[in-house]
């Protein structure tokens, strides 16, 4: 260390535990082309990095679409008059997921 310069620190997290399952995955509002989405918070020992979207036209077809960081979000690509699905996981600031919460079906208005 040289003088006058302060001592760093580093600090990793080494938390390998996902944080928890989002819950009460809702809808708060459609429209002919968007679906609004909100969840419950998830927590964990090491944080909530963020949440992964997951959305598809069947609860077995969803891949990732979005990666917001606050527990809503707006899907934006859908056609009047569709079901799609979705649900939400979380992760950690290391990227560790959660697994998903529940699927939950939501339409597009017709025009």
């Amino acid at each position: 260390m040289c003088p006058g310069y302060p001592r760093r620190l580093w600090f990793e997290t080494t938390d390998t535990t996902p944080p928890s399952v989002p819950t009460n995955l809702t809808v708060v509002s459609t429209a002919s082309t968007t679906i609004t989405l909100s969840w419950s918070p998830s927590s964990g020992s090491g944080g909530v990095g963020g949440y992964r979207i997951l959305s598809g036209s069947s609860p077995t077809t969803m891949s990732i679409v979005a990666s917001p960081t606050t527990n809503s979000w707006t899907f934006p690509w859908g056609y009047p008059g569709r079901t799609y699905y979705f649900a939400v996981e979380s992760f950690n600031p290391r990227g560790i997921s959660s697994t998903a919460g529940p699927a939950l079906a939501a339409a597009t208005s017709a025009h």
